[in-house]
């Protein structure tokens, strides 16, 4: 198991981590670029939060996950059919979803009393068409064995993005030009990414087959449901908001209610690689071993987010103006309120309801998730105003885990008391808050706020690996790969310096 974590999720969590730091890059330079023209981040974030990631979702249709629950089954003569007919489709998908945005342009442009849409959105239908017949890459790549590749893409993805907005940003130009920059950024990388990905198919193993075809869709089709209506769900403040609030006024909001960009990346990771290994345990009636395999994986992810969580919390004020400037000063409580989810992305339920075939399910749940968080949102914009809506979506964000922890310890039949790490994962979370704590009073101690964020992250490793070690929750083979890494590292310096 630490192996499996050490390698293949080391590799995805690193590209994902990467790839998510140079997305707040991103953030951090348009805003600044942009500081006196919210208008123009307002827009930027419509298109990329509130229209991107919700179109992408449903019209992907689950067909990235089925080949993780087909391919990892199938024999040598369906793999390569399965991998081939998700690629096509997506493509045909992308197409489609290409041309809804395309026809529909002036209805959402008046939908969200924005005139600038109308211009934009044919654009932005063409990297939404590319954007589509990529997805599958990261989970057929773990398939491959090639996560090195995976992770390259994806940082590949991000400084695509970087560049395509930030440099015409900075020259000047309007957003119909960074848009422009992005379609043919994205359209080289699906070249690319076919090509690397057609390496790995046998050919002389390769009959497309609507057979085989139509049990794809029918688990992808509910898996893409149950994966595009919490897309919905998760962006559901992003799509309503823009009813309530001006352009200006939205980039305050849109910019404010963000996670920690590389923290649901570190769950997602550990979750893609343990997939295939759940799914196999399941098949061959392996209960304690496939429950084991979850457990450390969840330890594993938590000893990752919930120091994130503790420390970003403890400097949130600092780090959050250090950022964005005073200008989003209204945006600190959303980031606070917002916090509350990284620890949550250590559960991976869904994931593990994947593997056991429980797409409908998931559906299920994902659609009472979509409603309640539509409903609670509303509720909470009239109770509590700009702040409301993140406090909703944490809170039936809880519900909806809960139904899902109810489910799986009904396919597994265990007890409550097994459901959950609960010792281990408490003490992780104790040791966190605890350094937590002690980051955030030194902190307080310096005025700067670049000075203080920087010695609130000095003093939190100090204190929470330390800690780690001391209350055992580190085994010797963590402490192996650490002191390996630790070797690797001071070569690497030895050489640069010699250099």
């Amino acid at each position: 198991m630490s192996k499996l974590l050490s390698d293949k999720a080391a590799h995805l969590m690193t590209g994902e981590a990467a790839g998510a730091a140079i997305r707040m890059v991103t953030r951090i330079v348009l805003v600044n670029i942009w500081l006196h023209d919210k208008n123009m981040v307002g827009l930027w974030q419509m298109l990329m939060q509130t229209i991107n990631g919700p179109v992408v979702s449903i019209f992907a249709l689950g067909l990235p996950g089925s080949l993780i629950y087909f391919v990892s089954r199938a024999g040598k003569k369906e793999r390569s059919a399965y991998i081939a007919q998700a690629m096509i489709a997506l493509f045909v998908l992308g197409v489609l979803a290409g041309a809804a945005l395309v026809v529909s342009a002036p209805w959402i442009s008046a939908l969200y009393k924005t005139p600038e849409l109308t211009g934009l959105l044919p654009l932005f239908a063409v990297f939404v068409l590319f954007e589509i017949s990529v997805t599958y890459t990261r989970r057929l790549f773990v398939l491959y064995e090639r996560t090195l590749i995976a992770a390259g893409l994806i940082i590949l993805d991000s400084l695509g993005l970087l560049v395509c907005f930030a440099l015409p940003a900075w020259m000047g130009e309007g957003l119909d030009t960074c848009v422009i920059w992005l379609d043919v950024f994205a359209g080289a990388r699906m070249v690319i990414t076919t090509f690397l990905a057609l390496q790995g198919l046998q050919w002389g193993n390769l009959r497309l087959s609507w057979r085989l075809f139509r049990r794809q869709m029918a688990y992808a089709a509910p898996l893409g449901l149950s994966t595009a209506v919490p897309a919905i769900a998760g962006r559901a403040d992003k799509m309503i908001m823009p009813f309530y609030l001006t352009t200006d006024r939205f980039a305050v909001y849109s910019i404010g209610a963000m996670q920690i960009p590389f923290a649901e990346t570190i769950g997602t990771s550990i979750a893609t690689v343990i997939s295939p290994r759940i799914a196999v345990m399941h098949r061959d009636g392996d209960g304690a071993g496939l429950l084991k395999l979850w457990h450390d994986a969840v330890i594993r992810a938590s000893i990752l987010l919930l120091p994130l969580f503790a420390l970003f919390m403890a400097v949130s004020d600092k780090v959050f103006l250090l950022l964005f400037t005073d200008e989003y000063a209204d945006g600190v409580w959303l980031f606070r309120i917002c916090l509350f989810v990284v620890p949550m992305f250590a559960a991976m339920q869904a994931n593990v309801l994947a593997a056991l075939g429980r797409t409908k399910f998931i559906f299920g749940v994902s659609v009472c998730r979509t409603l309640l968080t539509i409903g609670a949102t509303i509720a909470s914009i009239y109770l509590m105003g700009f702040y409301g809506p993140p406090v909703a979506m944490v809170a039936v964000g809880l519900l909806a885990r809960a139904a899902m922890f109810c489910r799986i310890k009904r396919e597994l039949k265990i007890e409550w008391a097994d459901i959950w790490p609960v010792r281990r994962w408490l003490a992780v979370l104790s040791v966190a808050l605890i350094s937590g704590v002690v980051a955030w009073g030194a902190s307080r101690a310096l005025p700067g706020r670049l000075e203080a964020c920087l010695l609130a992250g000095v003093v939190m490793s100090a204190v929470y690996v330390p800690l780690l070690f001391a209350f055992g929750l580190i085994d010797e083979k963590d402490r192996e790969l650490i002191r390996h890494n630790w070797k690797r590292i001071r070569r690497l310096f030895r050489r640069k310096g010699r250099e």
